[in-house]
């Protein structure tokens, strides 16, 4: 009837008279409606009579085999639970037999109180869960979404990997470049260091190469020049000391 109360059932479990929704039916509107620990999920079509209207409602029972084939087209582990005036009931889910009996246990628990989300504290650690009411706000049944953790963080993870690796590349072109630089700039230097040992011994054949044009360019040169005229000079004063009289 409109009122959402069996007159006629081919279902065993739904007696006639039981009501199946809290509020008037309303033809092609999904519901949900609980009885004797059991969810259903049921959609009214309105049939206009003689005597009246009636409601053809069809659906089927929330349970395993349900959440399994939403499972099936979502990808994800699904679980079905309430949260109504009658305490907490888990109704039924696609996790593995281990998980499902976490599940259980934790909405045993909290049956006769307290936050519903708290019955996911003990599969936290092995996957994320989101809640939502399912089919429609008419209801008392949840649809609860799991993904494995380690499937939920593999972007994340993903991408601590990319960063690592653009940090080390980061680096070592970094120190390349600063190598480069150091090698640049110590080089004339070093050649300078080299030419000063050499000028103290007397070697004045081999001069320093300019290839910059800065200021280490600039000193080198200098210095090129001032070995050129130390080196004329001792010419000059061994050629004078051989030509000289004593």
């Amino acid at each position: 009837d409109s009122d959402g109360s069996i007159r006629y059932t081919t279902y065993g479990e739904l007696e006639p008279g039981t009501i199946v929704s809290e509020w008037p039916l309303v033809s092609g509107e999904l519901l949900t409606t609980i009885h004797n620990q059991a969810a259903y999920e049921m959609m009214s079509l309105k049939v206009p009579l003689d005597d009246g209207d009636i409601y053809l409602v069809i659906g089927s029972v929330i349970g395993n085999k349900y959440a399994s084939k939403i499972a099936g087209l979502t990808g994800l582990q699904v679980s079905f639970a309430t949260d109504n005036k009658t305490g907490r009931l888990f109704l039924g889910s696609s996790l593995d037999p281990s998980d499902r009996a976490l599940m259980i246990r934790s909405t045993e628990e909290m049956r006769f109180g307290g936050d519903y989300t708290k019955a996911l504290d003990q599969v936290r650690e092995r996957f994320v869960s989101t809640r939502s009411l399912f089919a429609t706000k008419k209801g008392h049944v949840f649809l609860l979404m799991h993904q494995p953790l380690d499937v939920a963080m593999a972007p994340y993870e993903q991408l601590q990997r990319f960063v690592t690796h653009l940090l080390l590349t980061t680096l070592i072109i970094v120190m390349t470049i600063i190598w480069i630089f150091s090698t640049v700039l110590t080089r004339p230097l070093h050649q300078l260091s080299d030419a000063v040992k050499r000028l103290t011994v007397g070697d004045y054949t081999k001069k320093i190469e300019v290839r910059t044009k800065d200021e280490i360019g600039a000193l080198a040169e200098v210095f090129n020049a001032m070995q050129d005229g130390i080196e004329q000079r001792e010419q000059n004063i061994v050629q004078q000391s051989l030509t000289d009289p004593i």
